[in-house]
């Protein structure tokens, strides 16, 4: 199919290269969704509302990559259980939540965003856009757990946002022994 769109519309090789990786990439991402959507069929709303708050700040701050496909599956198959099913069974008072929440907010925006090495590195400015982006949700969910009684939505919400903030804060570590590693340090 590729080879055909190649020859219809006259692209590189280069330009069918992006193409193949687009589409790679978006089934890839589609079959994962789709069964993780299986998988929590009972809780289907949830897995949607975690999903969806996962990808506002996933897409901005980025975060740990894993390097296959069933390596990223299984990831996310555990960090979806712990906050749907694990973490929301633990009593977590509001004042808590809120404190936390607002500690989000500075981590992401002193830490993120972290990209994958694949990825082109990004500009100041738009790395600043992005801050702002991921702050403003952060803050509109805190005041949406100020204002709302507790409910399993916005505690799925309040853990995605924790795991969310955790697993950036573990990438950047992560990136940044890797740098002294190649820097010379040891």
């Amino acid at each position: 199919m590729l080879d055909y769109i190649q020859k219809k519309f006259d692209f590189s090789d280069y330009q069918t290269a992006q193409l193949r990786y687009f589409f790679l990439t978006f089934f890839g991402e589609l079959s994962k969704l789709v069964m993780l959507g299986f998988l929590f069929r009972k809780n289907l709303s949830l897995f949607i509302w975690a999903v969806f708050i996962l990808h506002l700040i996933r897409s901005s701050l980025g975060g740990i990559h894993c390097k296959t496909y069933w390596g990223c599956f299984l990831m996310s198959l555990a960090y979806l259980i712990l906050a749907i099913e694990i973490l929301p069974q633990l009593p977590v008072n509001k004042f808590f939540q809120m404190a936390a929440l607002i500690a989000c907010i500075m981590l992401s925006h002193h830490i993120g965003p972290v990209t994958s090495k694949l990825h082109p590195v990004l500009s100041e400015r738009v790395c600043a856009k992005l801050k702002i982006k991921v702050s403003v949700v952060l803050f509109i969910y805190y005041i949406l757990l100020y204002i709302m009684p507790e409910n399993q939505y916005v505690t799925v919400g309040f853990w995605v946002i924790i795991l969310s903030i955790m697993q950036l804060v573990v990438a950047k570590l992560t990136q940044t022994s890797k740098l002294q590693l190649k820097g010379g340090a040891i």
